[in-house]
């Protein structure tokens, strides 16, 4: 939300009184009329920068909270627990790599 002041003496001195270069808006350095001050340019671009941000922090905790992926037989690409064994999925894991 945007904050304008003004100070009463530039509004009787401007010869456009309310209508000119009399109003600032914090965080702005010059002096500007009402609808320059009200005004945001950067509005659009700066939320999508921000929405892209707040999205890639989601996502990374995410990430963070998702289970490591579980081993896999090299040979089957099937689960190494599978069948309830705790060894190898398959010969060739016992074998050191090669079928028997």
């Amino acid at each position: 939300m945007p904050v304008v002041v003004t100070e009463l003496e530039r509004i009787t001195a401007d010869p456009a009184g309310a209508a000119g270069k009399v109003w600032r808006r914090l965080g702005r350095g010059e002096w500007q009329t009402l609808p320059e001050a009200l005004d945001n340019p950067d509005g659009e671009r700066l939320y999508q920068v921000q929405l892209r941000e707040a999205r890639r922090r989601q996502a990374e905790r995410e990430a963070a909270h998702r289970p490591p992926p579980r081993a896999r037989c090299r040979t089957r690409r099937t689960p190494r627990w599978s069948a309830g064994r705790r060894t190898g999925c398959c010969s060739a894991s016992r074998a050191g790599g090669r079928r028997r």
